[in-house]
């Protein structure tokens, strides 16, 4: 927000609501309609030879190393493995059988489950080296058996079980919640007697068992507990029998918004029936039913928002893959032809999304001189998550940052807590009435001036990014989805801006393309993606014919300030898969040598010029020369650029730019107006590109002046009060996300330092 002198406004189009469409997010298209034919192929690794096993189950860890557990006899002895697909990682568990494999929540372990005899044992297994950490047993008394497994919604793991008959005790159906990830609760009955199929969506708090009548009753969590309990008088779902008979496979994914369910009736040769219904619809609205393709249901997976595929059909007469979306009229299929009709193989696919960031997983077994092989598939033209490189250090950031410093980690926790605690329901950040969400005690102040929200919700939305949140995982997907769609829902349709009605619009359409950028760098979702091109567009439109940015569009005005986050948004649209202009990214290279003097200071809009203050005393009050804002922002926009391979003379300037920064590094003294978030957190960027002693130098300081200065009382814990350069402007939201993304710094994004020096 290091605004310039004159304030001008070109007025805005109304803001417009984005319309999901549920085909568009797979490919392009429009509902109803075809998608295009995905493609199975091999996933990275060789075949895997499985003994006498059944076809194993699968994960994936967060580099997308794809993970296989399965059972292995030979002489008549079963042994659990673990394997990883390259073959280079293998452990083994004897006197045990494989159960069910997951990852946590950021894919730096596996969640093992294995069957014993005496009950259910969980290991917690290294995604590295596939080495143990450690194990809980779980048990169950004799009888107990593994049906299905997940992660809940608080990212603990979670299991349903089924414990056999014994004397006069029927049979039982339990679920199995952790706790803290390692120790188990008491496992909670939730049926006795006869009982058919049961399957777990636990991720999104769901259980679904048939009874022996043939009738499937639906158990919810109960939100205000932090384990699993049924709610009372488990209901039915639509109070009559979906299959004509008990069903030979029951296939169950619940979504954010729908609830979807197939049932294979025992002995039929016909397809079977997709069922669908909204999550809050009652329970005698009915449900809408949908037939699948000829051929039994090899599997069922949730993909994203609010769309779930399935496979069908046989090796020996074709495999469909079928996709669904919230309506029935949002379905597609088509064949995999490449999976041969040979009669002498057999498959087994089963269908896994991968959790830490692929494709949709399928796993195909062949029978072969009386043992089985097996080869894990990815589904091409279908991806998930796309992991950028760029981001890779954010799935594990937090961890790595807590045993680095634990109160540096800590004061990011607060921050995004206390972030998480003032977002509206609607997605959005409000500038000057976030305190109405202190209910009790003492509300916030801080209040910043009216017309900021999209630029503060952006930044917000950041700092939900910067740790490890994407739209598919479970970490904060919730309100991070929810601010995008709130952004989406501010740009205007004919012209693609996004920003509030002040005279600094291109800041926030900036900070608003950028937000979105990433977020769609790290989920590849398609509901955000026409939205994004449309704001990268306008942001080009914008600029001056032949240089950069500055507030008002093509009026040969520039600024360093501006074009620094219009380059970020740029460079992180392409890590989205939207091509940067090369001209453009050449001319921001022109403008930070244009502007730098021989002792490596750069300018706001020209060689010597120190950064702006608002009208009156503003700059009495904050001076300008305790900080280096532009120096910052062009060191920083340089490395940028030699990520992006763009000529710039970053070679001839990092060192003595750097050398301008540390010399005036953060410092919180509120009398003498040192403190400025935006030059820290560009300084911060820059500097953590650099690295060497300036970094640690910089670090440091920065350290000194945020950490001991962060609110720890009330409603106030986790945030900074607004008394920098632009916190009357921005207020205690953009104060807050300011400083956690400079907190943030050492794992927003990598490599770094990307310059050998």
């Amino acid at each position: 927000m290091n605004h310039g002198r004159r304030a001008r406004s070109d007025g805005r189009s109304q803001p417009r609501s984005l319309v999901l469409v549920a085909a568009i997010l797979l490919g392009g298209g429009s509902c109803p309609g075809q998608l295009p034919a995905p493609q199975f192929k091999e996933a990275s690794g060789d075949r895997c030879s499985l003994g006498s096993a059944a076809a194993p189950v699968t994960a994936s860890d967060h580099r997308g190393a794809t993970w296989l557990l399965f059972d292995r006899t030979r002489d008549g002895v079963t042994t659990a493995v673990l394997r990883r697909n390259d073959g280079k990682v293998e452990t083994r568990f004897p006197g045990a059988r494989a159960g069910a494999l997951l990852t946590n929540l950021d894919g730096t372990q596996l969640q093992i489950l294995l069957q014993r005899d005496e009950g259910i044992e969980q290991r917690a297994v290294e995604a590295a080296q596939g080495t143990a950490v450690g194990s809980h047993r779980i048990v169950l008394g004799p009888g107990a058996t593994l049906l299905d497994a997940g992660s809940d919604p608080k990212g603990n793991l979670t299991f349903l079980a089924r414990r056999e008959a014994t004397g006069s005790t029927p049979a039982e159906l339990l679920v199995v919640p952790a706790q803290d990830g390692t120790k188990f609760g008491a496992p909670l009955r939730l049926a006795q007697g006869q009982f058919g199929r049961a399957r777990l969506a636990a991720s999104d708090g769901a259980i679904l068992f048939e009874d022996a009548d043939g009738v499937l009753h639906l158990v919810t969590l109960d939100p205000t507990q932090s384990a699993w309990t049924a709610v009372a008088n488990q209901p039915r779902l639509d109070g009559t029998r979906l299959a004509a008979a008990p069903t030979a496979a029951l296939h169950f994914a619940a979504t954010k918004t729908h609830w979807f369910l197939t049932c294979v009736p025992a002995g039929a040769a016909n397809a079977p029936v997709l069922c669908l219904t909204e999550r809050n619809r009652p329970a005698t609205a009915g449900w809408s039913k949908a037939t699948l393709p000829p051929g039994p249901l090899l599997g069922i997976a949730h993909l994203e928002w609010n769309l779930v595929a399935a496979l069908s059909g046989t090796a020996r007469h074709g495999v469909a893959y079928s996709v669904f979306g919230d309506s029935e009229r949002c379905f597609a299929q088509s064949e995999l032809p490449q999976l041969a009709r040979n009669p002498d193989v057999v498959a087994d696919l089963r269908v896994g999304r991968q959790d830490g960031g692929g494709a949709l997983l399928a796993l195909l077994t062949r029978q072969k001189d009386g043992l089985q092989q097996g080869q894990v598939l990815a589904l091409d033209g279908l991806t998930v998550v796309e992991r950028n490189p760029r981001y890779a250090a954010r799935a594990n950031g937090r961890q790595a940052l807590a045993k680095k410093d634990q109160r540096w980690a800590a004061a990011v926790d607060q921050a995004i807590d206390w972030l998480l605690r003032h977002q509206d329901a609607d997605g959005r950040w409000r500038t000057a009435h976030f305190m109405r969400h202190d209910t009790v005690g003492e509300p916030c102040d801080g209040a910043g001036k009216p017309g900021y929200d999209i630029a503060i919700t952006a930044l917000a939305a950041l700092c939900l990014l910067g740790d490890g949140a994407n739209l598919h995982g479970r970490r904060h997907r919730d309100p991070l989805e929810r601010a995008c769609r709130w952004l989406l829902s501010q740009q205007a349709p004919q012209t693609g801006m996004i920003a509030g009605n002040h005279g600094y619009q291109v800041y926030d359409h900036a900070l608003a393309t950028l937000a979105l950028a990433e977020a769609c760098a790290v989920s590849a979702v398609s509901w955000a993606r026409p939205g994004l091109t449309a704001a990268l567009a306008h942001l080009e439109s914008r600029r001056n014919p032949y240089c950069v940015w500055r507030y008002m569009p093509r009026d040969n005005d520039n600024s360093t300030s501006v074009t620094i986050w219009c380059l970020w948004a740029l460079l992180a649209g392409q890590d989205a898969g939207i091509p940067a202009p090369p001209e453009t990214l050449k001319l921001c290279a022109i403008w930070f040598t244009q502007v730098t003097e021989g002792t490596g200071r750069s300018g706001y809009t020209k060689v010597g010029e120190v950064s702006s203050r608002f009208a009156g005393d503003h700059a009495v009050r904050f001076p300008v020369e305790k900080n280096e804002a532009m120096t910052a922002a062009a060191l920083f926009g340089r490395f940028l650029l030699k990520e992006a391979a763009v000529p710039s003379d970053l070679e001839v300037w990092q060192q003595r730019s750097a050398e301008v920064l540390v010399a005036k590094p953060p410092l919180w003294d509120a009398k003498a107006g040192s403190i400025d978030e935006y030059a820290w957190l560009l300084g911060t960027m820059a500097l953590r590109y650099h690295g060497g002693k300036a970094w640690d130098l910089w670090r440091n300081k920065l350290g000194l002046a945020v950490l001991k200065n962060q609110r720890t009382d009330g409603n106030f814990r986790g945030s900074w009060d607004p008394i920098g350069v632009w916190g009357e402007a921005g207020g205690r939201v953009y104060t807050t996300a300011m400083l956690c993304l400079a907190l943030q710094a050492e794992h927003r994004l990598t490599p770094a330092p990307v310059v050998k020096r």
